[in-house]
């Protein structure tokens, strides 16, 4: 439960009908699987913001959940100019009332996050994000980050190149192990206005593309 609320009419960012509440708290809710809606439990945390998380499992009685946090966004500022980096978030269960503690994994701003799905809900390492370009204009995606969680360490990165910008990375299995398969993501080269559909290995994403396919249509469509 964050501070930027349902505000058609009044959101300062174009074309959103949200906005930033100041003052407003910031909380998480944890209630049991299949509970009740009575039986939520709050716990306040410092405002911010999140899009999207990476993975949560239960380490004993905490709740362990990585999240791509943002100070604020929706307040007035372009959305390249929030501070962002990626935390883990601890939320005791086991008193009376929940604990909250955060860490952070990387410094650095990563989103549309992927996990090899066999392990949701459980505790992992691997993790595949979209990295940014340093671009004063714009939020300005670049190529795709492999990160080992557990210690906050890039263990490969893989740039398309200028003008090309990958979409979200998808994890297809093709192992045993955690994080043994392929990414899958869209490049789009918006000096030409045509999209790849590009395959990486998942756990040497530094090497660059396995395999690309050259669509008929830029990716997202246009009309």
């Amino acid at each position: 439960d964050l501070p930027v609320h349902f505000a058609p009419g009044s959101s300062t960012t174009p074309g959103f009908p949200y906005a930033w509440q100041e003052g407003a708290p910031a909380r998480i809710g944890v209630m049991p699987l299949g509970g009740r809606g009575d039986e939520i439990r709050w716990v306040e945390i410092d405002p911010c913001y999140v899009f999207h998380e990476v993975n949560a499992h239960r380490a004993g009685s905490e709740i362990v959940l990585d999240v791509c946090r943002m100070d604020r966004v929706m307040d007035g500022q372009p959305l390249h100019a929030a501070r962002q980096d990626l935390r883990r978030w601890h939320i005791e269960t086991g008193g009376t009332n929940l604990g909250f503690r955060e860490e952070v994994i990387r410094p650095r701003a990563l989103e549309f996050p992927m996990h090899d799905k066999r392990f949701t809900g459980r505790s992992h390492r691997h993790a595949w994000l979209t990295g940014f370009r340093e671009n004063p204009d714009t939020l300005d995606p670049a190529g795709i980050v492999h990160l080992d969680v557990t210690r906050g360490s890039i263990l490969g990165e893989w740039d398309p190149g200028q003008d090309r910008h990958a979409g979200e990375a998808y994890f297809v299995p093709g192992g045993l192990g955690e994080g043994e398969g392929w990414v899958m993501t869209y490049v789009h080269d918006h000096s030409r206005g045509s999209s790849r559909l590009v395959v990486l290995d998942a756990t040497r994403v530094s090497r660059g593309p396995v395999a690309e396919v050259t669509l008929p249509q830029r990716v997202p469509r246009r009309g």
